[in-house]
Parts: C-alpha cells; structure tokens; sequence
C-alpha cells in the first residue's frame, strides 16, 4: 500500500485523470437514467370545431414543472372546379396572416387532377384558427382533421445540459495533461480525451437540431391540404354523327384503294406473263428452223 501511496502522490496528474475516466461515467450514467424514465410527449385531442383550441403563444414550460411546447397541426381536402385558382387563393389567405405555402405538387391522371400543399401558419394568436375557418367557410371542404397537441422538450434540454457539464470537464483534464511532462503515454491519453470531446460535440448538435425541430413545430402550425379537379368524361360526343359518317367514309376510301391496287396488280402481272410468252415464241422460232437445218444436214452427208 505504501508503494501505491507513493506512486499516487508523485503521479497526481495522471491519478486525477484516471479518477476521472472511472467517476465521470458512473456521474453520467445516474443522470441520464432519471430523465430517460420521464414520459417524452403529453396530448390532448381538439375537436373537430377547433373549439378547445388554445389562443396564447406557444410555451416550454408546464404546470408540472415539465417542459414541453404546444402544437397544431390538420388535414383538409377540397373539392375544386379550378384547382389552380383556388390554389392561389389559399396562398394568398396564409400569407395575410405572416405565413407561407411550404411545399406544393401537382398530379394529374385520367380521372381527376390534383394538388398538394402544406400551409405553414404562425401559431401564435387565433392566425392558425382563422385560416382553418375561412378556408372552411370559401371552399367546398370534403373532410378535415385538426389536431393540438404537446411535446415534450425536457429530454433534449436535459441531454444538452449533461453534454455541456461533460464537456467542461474534459477541457479541464485536457489542460491538466497538457501540464505535465510530455510522454507518449501522455500523448495517446490526450488523443482520447479529444475524441471523447468530439463525440459529445456530436451529440450536442444531434440534440440541438431535435429540439429546432420541436420548436419550429411548434412555432408554426401545419396544415396539408389537397385540391381535388374531377375531369368530365364524354359518354355521347355532341359531334358523334357527323364522326361515325366521317369514319364510314374513310373505311370505304380505303376499301376501294385497296380493291384498286389489287386489280391494278393483277392486270400488271397478266401483261408481264403476255410478254414473256411473247419474247419466248420469238426466241423459240430461229431455235427451231436452226435444228430442222443441222438435221436435215447430218441426214444428207452422213
């Protein structure tokens, strides 16, 4: 024991960091089971009238003591004789009340057109609420569903603040290895620290972008909405008379072209058999007289 008690004291630096690596963990791991056993969100449903819908700004603190922020969000589908107009219009009553069309896309098939938007409002005040009821009261709404509801922040905010405390230490044991004489044990335990550091840094930002997230929820409602435009199908043509004498004329203009050519051809083909009969007695005639000659001279001198 003496010889450790010696060793310790005239090692401190080293000691304190070994300390550290042994204590900070078991530190680490007390806090977090706690948070992790809080329920992450807490609801409630709105109606379908909005009339339970809350007025105020959004907040991060609760009666509980918890923290959480509140959030609207819905779904709309509407019935449209001009999807684009009316597609307008909408954009036109969201930006009236400071907010934006966030995305929009279009589809088109044999049936029916279609566009998608989502409507993103300013929750603070009744702006979310108005837009809802207006769009409500100058369209032909086919359904909707409008929900508010709350999420908790207390996880990611308490992530956050382990994550910052750990990230202090580290800077203080860094500075105490940077103090003490330059080995390759030295070295090597301060390229672990950095990259404990950098992992946590990671994480912080990894938390940080959740809880943005959360808060950009939260800071404007959402609403997706879907135009509907059903096409007219044609079951008799105004012009379906005229278009079937068009389509009878046709067929017998191709009829008789066809009958045509194929007479045509005929009659071609005859004369071209004509011909040859007629090239072949020409050559037949001087053939034959040549062989009655040479056989009547064979007969005479032979």
């Amino acid at each position: 024991m003496s010889a450790l008690w010696d060793w310790i004291k005239d090692n401190k630096a080293l000691t304190a960091v070994l300390a550290f690596f042994v204590l900070v963990p078991l530190g680490f791991i007390a806090m977090v089971i706690p948070s992790a056993s809080q329920a992450p969100t807490q609801s409630f449903a709105a109606s379908d009238d909005m009339a339970d819908m809350r007025r105020g700004s959004p907040t991060e603190s609760g009666s509980d003591g918890g923290s959480y922020v509140e959030v609207k969000e819905g779904d709309m589908e509407i019935t449209s004789q001009d999807m684009e107009s009316d597609a307008e219009t909408i954009r036109g009553l969201a930006e009236s009340r400071g907010g934006y069309i966030e995305r929009r896309s279009k589809t088109i098939s044999d049936f029916h057109n279609e566009i998608s938007m989502t409507a993103r409002l300013p929750s603070a005040g009744d702006n979310f609420t108005a837009f809802v009821d207006r769009v409500k009261e100058d369209f032909e709404v086919s359904s909707y569903n409008v929900r508010n509801f709350r999420l908790s922040t207390q996880r990611e905010q308490d992530e956050i603040t382990i994550i910052n405390t750990a990230l202090s230490d580290y800077d203080q044991i860094r500075e105490d290895i940077k103090r003490t004489e330059t080995t390759a044990e030295k070295l090597e335990l301060l390229m672990q620290v950095t990259d404990k550091k950098l992992d946590l840094q990671q994480q912080k930002k990894e938390y940080e972008r959740d809880l943005s997230d959360i808060r950009q929820r939260s800071d404007y409602a959402t609403l997706r909405i879907t135009i509907k435009e059903d096409k007219s199908v044609e079951v008799l043509p105004d012009n379906l008379g005229n278009r079937f004498k068009q389509n009878v004329q046709d067929m017998i203009d191709s009829v008789t072209t066809i009958l045509m050519d194929i007479v045509t051809h005929s009659i071609t083909i005859f004369f071209q058999v004509v011909k040859l009969f007629i090239y072949a007695f020409i050559a037949i005639i001087p053939i034959g007289l040549a062989l009655k000659l040479g056989i009547t001279l064979y007969r005479r001198y032979w």
